[in-house]
This record gives structure tokens, sequence and C-alpha cells, in this order.
């Protein structure tokens, strides 16, 4: 392609320091089949600092409907089981509310949301690090799940010049 081109999906949003624990290169993943406050206590006793939520936190944990306000109190629980241990998130933001999604992609296993809704996403990708970034737990978004041109990992359907367009948006936001 012309341009620069994505050669990872990271959006860090903090400057490392080198010698801080958070600087540790160990990263576990929580699964969401077990009790939250269990994993991450059992993490924290074993030393790690890092922690990949999957697609937790995401866009449909607090809109049920896309031009819905963000209702945070929905996640302010589950980000507290993180902040009360000192632990960091990287999350991939996997999850857009059902009405986001037209239903004949969602038909064919599309999970992100139509365009004309980027700009509602992108609000809430803002709102997402003023509330849970620095200092909270929030420190690495991985945006979503293997950019591939055919079905993807997580069943995008969508073609590079989209996922492109969305990394850009969710590093913009992340960063204002």
């Amino acid at each position: 392609g012309l341009g620069k081109q994505p050669v990872a999906t990271f959006a860090r949003i903090h400057k490392p320091s080198g010698s801080e624990p958070e600087d540790s290169p160990l990263v576990a993943r929580v699964s969401e089949r077990f009790q939250l406050g269990a994993q991450l206590e059992a993490l924290r006793r074993l030393g790690f600092h890092w922690v990949h939520t999957g697609h937790r936190p995401n866009w449909a944990d607090v809109a049920r409907d896309p031009n819905e306000t963000p209702a945070w109190h929905r996640l302010d629980p589950w980000v507290e089981e993180f902040k009360g241990r000192g632990l960091w998130m990287i999350t991939n933001l996997c999850g857009s509310p059902a009405g986001s999604i037209c239903q004949e992609r969602r038909r064919l296993g599309c999970k992100v949301h139509d365009e004309r809704f980027d700009e509602r996403f992108g609000a809430f990708v803002e709102g997402l690090v003023r509330r849970y970034g620095p200092p909270g737990p929030l420190r690495v978004i991985d945006f979503w799940d293997r950019p591939w041109e055919w079905e993807g990992g997580s069943g995008w359907r969508e073609d590079a010049a989209r996922y492109r367009a969305l990394y850009r948006l969710v590093y913009e936001r992340a960063h204002k």
C-alpha cells in the first residue's frame, strides 16, 4: 500500500519508563469462564502486572444502543477489580452494540459497527481512556482481533482499508 501501514495493533497509552513493574514483558490472559477476582488475585500473587482482558471492556458493555450515552457505571466494578490490585489492562475492544451492525453483516458474522457509527465509537474510545486510562489500569489497546482481508479471527469480514481507518480512529481518539 501507499503511505504508513500498521505493523501491530497496539496503541500504548503511556510511555514506558524502563524500570517500573508495568514494563514487565509478562502478560496473562483472563477467562470469562472463571470468577474475575480470583483470577486477578492469583495473577497478582504470581507477580504479573499486565493482564490481557480479551474483548472487555468494549462498547457493548456500556451501551445497548449505539446512540445512547455510555453507562460507565456498568463497567466500573469490573475495572475496579484491576485497579484494586494494581494490575494493568490490555484490551482489544471487540464488541459493538447490536444496533450498530446491520442484520446482513451480522448474519455474515461481522462484529464491527457500520461506518456511520464511527464517530460514536470514537467518542466511546475517548471516554474509555479518559475514565480508565492512566493513572488507571487501562494502558494498552490491542485493537480488535487479527486484521485479515478475509473472515478474520473474530469474523470481521472487513477489508484492509476499513481496518486502517479504524486503527487510525482508535489511535487518534485514545491519544486525544
